[in-house]
């Protein structure tokens, strides 16, 4: 090979190792990779660099493999060579880490935007911040049971008591609270209940004695009375309370003995006992709204006389209706007001 050969090798090498190669990458592991940055993608870098051989080449990193990385991060070029002849690329900052060594004076700092102020929790409300007078509508509907005990039946007449015993009730009450502790109101409360049966033993009231036959029986037992309400305020939408109450009842049985209908209606004084649950609908800014209302109560009624139409006639016992009741309900009440 000629010398002048030699001498061309020898230049191209050393010209390749004077100029380009600014650009620096710093590897996870450690490695720092003097370069010149030919493309940057969001996944990975293209990069051309000079070998310990001397010989420029091309490759590329991932930039999961890249810890940090800064362009003209070196102050003078190492290879001239024309895969290093491309757009500088605009951004000077790394995305990874910050250099160690920086090529010019820091960006400003990212304005930030304010935090939104923490919204004010809800103040709790307090019993004691309300007052709770005013008036109170409602109406329920639900289930009954005849609390007489059935001892001493037949198989005949058993299923037709039993059916007797169990019905359903409805009602409507108005109450006035004068505060949040003591109300006064009106209650009254329908019980219906239906039975049929054959060869039942039963009391005729136009024989005036105990019959068997075939009977089918339809039981109405009206209540009315006034009442007292004994209130407590667990907070200012919910509520218990217990009803105490004496008034009139008023009852009608009608239905048939074998083929010969009947109707038979008696009245009597009574009683009635409850504990209930109301919780307001709505907020407590309103003025008045509805409550949902959950109620047990009992009454207690012993009728002592029947009408069969001839007028009031004894019977041999007191009839028992006492009975319990479950209802579920709606008031229209007046909201418990902020005191001022």
């Amino acid at each position: 090979m000629k010398a002048s050969h030699y001498l061309t090798i020898t230049f191209l090498f050393f010209s390749f190792l004077g100029f380009s190669q600014r650009d620096q990458i710093i590897t996870q592991a450690g490695q720092t990779i003097r370069c010149k940055i030919l493309e940057e993608s969001p996944s990975r870098f293209t990069y051309a660099y000079v070998d310990p051989s001397g010989n420029v080449k091309q490759s590329q990193i991932f930039k999961t493999l890249v810890k940090s990385f800064a362009y003209q991060f070196y102050s003078e070029d190492i290879s001239r060579d024309k895969l290093f002849q491309v757009a500088k690329k605009e951004t000077e900052v790394s995305r990874f880490e910050a250099p160690k060594k920086a090529a010019g004076p820091p960006p400003p700092p990212k304005k930030l935007k304010p935090l939104p102020a923490p919204k004010e929790a809800a103040p709790i409300q307090k019993v004691d911040e309300f007052t709770y007078r005013g008036i109170q509508v409602g109406i329920r509907g639900g289930l009954s049971n005849y609390t007489v005990p059935l001892l001493g039946l037949n198989s005949t007449s058993l299923p037709y008591y039993e059916g007797l015993s169990r019905g359903y009730s409805a009602g409507m009450e108005i109450i006035y609270f004068a505060n949040k502790l003591i109300g006064f109101g009106v209650v009254g409360i329908g019980t219906q209940s239906q039975a049929s049966g054959t060869n039942v033993d039963y009391y005729n009231g136009f024989a005036e004695a105990f019959l068997k036959n075939d009977l089918q029986t339809t039981r109405q037992v009206l209540y009315l009375g006034p009442a007292l309400y004994l209130r407590h305020v667990l907070d200012p939408k919910a509520m218990v309370y217990t009803r105490l109450s004496g008034g009139a009842f008023i009852q009608r049985d009608f239905g048939q003995y074998a083929v010969t209908p009947y109707n038979a209606q008696g009245q009597n004084f009574g009683g009635s006992a409850a504990v209930g649950f109301d919780f307001l609908l709505g907020k407590t800014t309103k003025k008045s709204g509805l409550a949902l209302n959950l109620e047990a109560s009992y009454f207690y009624m012993q009728q002592n006389q029947l009408d069969f139409g001839e007028g009031p006639k004894s019977l041999p016992s007191p009839l028992d209706l006492n009975h319990f009741a479950i209802s579920l309900g709606i008031k229209w009440t007046r909201f418990p007001n902020q005191k001022q």
